[in-house]
C-alpha cells in the first residue's frame, strides 16, 4: 500500500534554485543493466547529470577510493568520513534548479540538505563497493525523490516529511525521535510552497503548482515529533545517538516544518554539529555542542527530529 507523508526539509530544500552547469546526456555511457525503475511507465526522461564543473565526476571518484578502505565499518562512521572530505567546502543556496530535467551534481557548492545527500552517496556507494561515480549519482537519485525517481519538479522530496516519510517507507532510514522518552509532538499543516507560489520559479508551470497543492492536502494537521532542544545535553538522549544521525531543526514558521538540517557526531559524551552553514558560509564541524548550539542560533525552534541511515 503506498502512503502519502509529509515534512518540509525548508529553505535550503524547499528552495534550491538552479544553476547552468556542466551537462552530460547519459547516451554518453552505457544503459544500466538492470532497470532502476519498478514501473517503466513510471520512469523520468533519459539520464541526464547537470554538474557544476567538469571536475565533479574526477572529485567524487577520489573521494570514493579513499573512502574504499572503511566500506566494512557502520555506516554512520562511514558518513563521518564523508562530512571530513567535504569539511570546507563553501555554502551556496539553491543549486538545485526549478525544472528537474536534469540530475544535479554539485559537490563544490552546498547547502544544508546537499551536504547531507552528498554524504550519505558516498557513504552509500562506497559501502556497495563501488567506485563509480554513477553508483553516487543513483544514490543521490534514491534519496532526493519520491520512490527514488527523478520525474519532474513535483517529483523531488521538497517537505522533510515527506523526506524522512518516503525514505522510511524504503527502507533508507529509520526514525529514531519516537523512541526516545522525552519526546513531544507538534501539529503543522505544511502548505508554504503553494500559499507562496512566487518564490518558487517551477509553479510558472501550472501543472507542477497543482501536483504540489495535490502532495500538500496530505500533509494537513500533520503530527511531528521532536526531542525537546532543552534535552539536548541530557546522558539519555546523548547515549541514544549515533555518529552520522540526521538532526532536522522543527521550524516555528506557519507552514514550514523545518529549518535546518544537519549530521551528528560524538565526542567525550557531547553531540555536535557537522553542517553546511550559511553563517559561517562553508560545511563546518562545530567546536560547541549541540546543546550550546541552540543558545546562540535556531532560537526559535522547539527542538529537533533525529533519523538514522541504514
Amino acid at each position: 500500500m503506498k502512503q502519502k507523508y509529509g515534512l518540509l526539509l525548508a529553505l535550503g530544500i524547499a528552495g534550491a534554485a538552479g544553476i547552468t552547469g556542466y551537462s552530460i546526456p547519459a547516451a554518453e555511457y552505457p544503459a544500466p543493466q538492470v532497470s532502476y525503475y519498478e514501473d517503466e511507465e513510471e520512469a523520468p526522461s533519459p539520464e541526464v547529470y547537470d554538474f557544476h564543473c567538469g571536475q565533479d565526476t574526477v572529485d567524487i571518484t577520489s573521494m570514493l577510493s579513499v573512502l574504499e578502505p572503511y566500506a566494512d565499518e557502520p555506516m554512520g562512521k562511514l558518513l563521518c568520513r564523508a562530512a571530513e572530505l567535504l569539511e570546507g567546502r563553501p555554502y551556496v543556496a539553491n543549486t538545485l534548479g526549478y525544472d528537474d530535467k536534469a540530475l544535479v551534481i554539485n559537490v563544490h557548492g552546498l547547502d544544508c540538505v546537499t551536504f547531507v545527500e552528498s554524504c550519505y552517496a558516498l557513504a552509500n556507494t562506497a559501502r556497495s563497493g563501488s567506485g563509480s561515480w554513477r553508483d553516487y549519482a543513483r544514490s543521490i537519485e534514491n534519496i532526493r525523490y519520491r520512490r527514488g525517481r527523478r520525474v519532474d519538479y513535483a517529483s523531488r522530496l521538497h517537505y522533510a516529511t515527506d523526506w524522512f516519510g518516503d525514505n522510511i517507507y524504503r527502507g533508507n532510514i529509520t526514525d529514531i525521535t519516537p523512541t526516545i522518552a522525552c519526546h513531544r509532538s507538534v501539529l503543522k499543516t505544511l502548505d508554504f510552497m503553494t500559499k507562496h507560489p512566487d518564490s518558487y520559479p517551477a509553479f510558472k508551470d501550472k501543472e507542477q503548482l497543482q501536483k504540489c497543492r495535490d502532495l500538500e492536502m496530505g500533509f494537513r494537521s500533520m503530527k511531528i515529533p521532536y526531542i525537546p532542544k532543552s534535552a539536548a545535553g541530557e546522558k539519555a538522549v546523548v547515549e541514544a545517538l549515533e555518529d552520522g544521525d540526521m538532526i532536522s531543526f522543527v521550524s516555528n514558521k506557519e507552514g514550514l516544518d523545518s529549518s535546518h538540517v544537519a549530521l551528528l557526531r560524538k565526542r567525550d559524551g557531547k553531540l555536535y554539529m557537522m553542517h553546511a552553514s550559511l553563517k559561517k558560509g562553508k560545511v563546518t564541524f562545530e567546536t560547541a555542542p549541540l546543546s550550546d548550539y541552540f543558545k546562540y542560533s535556531k532560537k526559535d525552534s522547539p527542538g529537533f527530529r533525529v533519523v538514522r541511515f541504514k
